[in-house]
C-alpha cells in the first residue's frame, strides 16, 4: 500500500475490530510493476460468544472495476 496511507488503513482496521462494524475503505496499493492503483476494501470482524475477535474476512476490488460494475444496465 502507499506509505502515506498506512496510518489511515491501520485506523480503519482498528475501528472495524473495536467498533464491531463493517469496513469499506478506498486506498492505493502497489502492483508488481510498481504502479499504484486505487482499490475498494470490504471487511468485517466477527466475534465469538465471548466477544473475542476471531475472524476478519474481506475482499479487495479494483476501484475501476467496481465503478464499471455500477454503470451496468440490469
Amino acid at each position: 500500500m502507499h506509505p502515506e496511507e498506512r496510518a489511515y488503513v491501520a485506523k480503519q482496521i482498528t475501528d472495524t475490530i473495536v467498533g464491531a462494524r463493517a469496513q469499506e475503505s478506498i486506498y492505493l496499493v502497489r502492483t508488481r510493476n510498481g504502479q499504484y492503483v486505487s482499490v475498494i476494501v470490504f471487511a468485517r470482524c466477527f466475534r465469538n460468544r465471548n466477544d473475542t475477535p476471531v475472524l476478519y474476512p474481506g475482499m479487495v476490488v479494483l476501484e475501476s472495476a467496481a465503478a464499471a460494475n455500477n454503470h451496468r444496465a440490469h
